[in-house]
């Protein structure tokens, strides 16, 4: 039989472990609370939120991508940069609406051989950014070169109108380009500067 004086000097031992085994628990669970709350917020920084400032470089690199969607006739990426109202003005003054202008340029009615933006400027307003500068745009024949010409090249200056989403992304609401003034706003690519050869009307 085990002396009474002896087993309550035991309990003691047994109520230390205890403590040690509850203390490792909670730090356990208090680690892996910590952890789920960082992951969720270091992917939150991943994809700025719906009120986060627009940077210069992040309306740049909207620009940058849409010109490319626009010169590789790709449906998916302007779907996702252009917001569903987007409102597309030529320099004719023509107007497409989202789903008009990707259809165009899908379609091969509008087929751009040349997309680039120079001396850009970016005005930052609060939830978006304005993209503006010089363009030249080099658009072919939708029925192909006509006796051999190349395409034809558009000098413009565009603006773009880029918002925040509710996703985080900047899209799309307005692009809106203006003929140059002081000459033929186009001249055929490889041509002398000098003597544009403009051919009357352009639908840009």
């Amino acid at each position: 039989m085990t002396h009474p004086a002896r087993f309550l000097q035991k309990r003691p031992i047994r109520r230390a472990a205890s403590s040690r085994v509850v203390s490792t628990v909670v730090a356990i669970t208090v680690l892996l609370v910590v952890c789920a709350a960082i992951v969720p917020s270091a992917r939150a920084q991943d994809a700025a939120a719906p009120g986060q400032p627009v940077t210069e470089a992040e309306a740049m690199a909207a620009q940058d991508k849409f010109q490319k969607a626009s010169l590789n006739a790709d449906a998916t990426a302007l779907q996702s940069l252009m917001a569903d109202d987007a409102i597309f003005i030529h320099g004719s003054a023509a107007a497409q609406t989202k789903a008009e202008y990707i259809a165009s340029i899908t379609g091969g009615q509008l087929k751009l051989t040349a997309y680039d933006l120079k001396e850009h400027s970016v005005v930052i307003f609060p939830g978006g950014a304005i993209v503006s500068g010089l363009t030249d745009l080099g658009i072919a024949s939708s029925s192909g070169p006509v006796n051999g010409a190349p395409p034809r090249m558009l000098h413009m200056r565009v603006s773009s109108v880029w918002v925040r989403s509710a996703n985080g992304s900047l899209q799309l609401v307005l692009n809106q380009g203006t003929p140059l003034q002081g000459g033929a706003s186009f001249r055929r690519v490889g041509s002398n500067p000098a003597n544009p050869g403009a051919a009357p009307g352009d639908s840009h």
